[in-house]
């Protein structure tokens, strides 16, 4: 999951495509959210959307926040632990 934050004055947020997986803006929590499923390496996936504004009396710059992300690698571990078995 890819978390991309919009400005606070954000009106709509119109997704137009997710080169994979699916983007949802969420206004609550003031970012749009591309949850993609499976990922396959050497790629490269392109999400575009644009974002409406509203008009406002301040001229006031926007401080980008980071972009985040949120995802896992299935059979590693960083620490190299693996358990064989496990008995009970």
């Amino acid at each position: 999951m890819i978390k991309i934050p919009v400005p606070t004055d954000t009106a709509s947020v119109k997704v137009f495509s997710a080169g994979n997986g699916k983007g949802k803006y969420e206004p609550d929590k003031a970012s749009i959210f591309w949850r993609i499923k499976k990922f396959q390496g050497d790629n490269e996936q392109i999400l575009t959307a644009v974002a409406s504004l509203t008009t406002t009396k301040e001229n006031k710059q926007w401080t980008k926040p980071p972009i985040s992300m949120e995802f896992q690698v299935p059979m590693f571990t960083g620490s190299g632990l693996r358990v064989r078995y496990l008995r009970i």
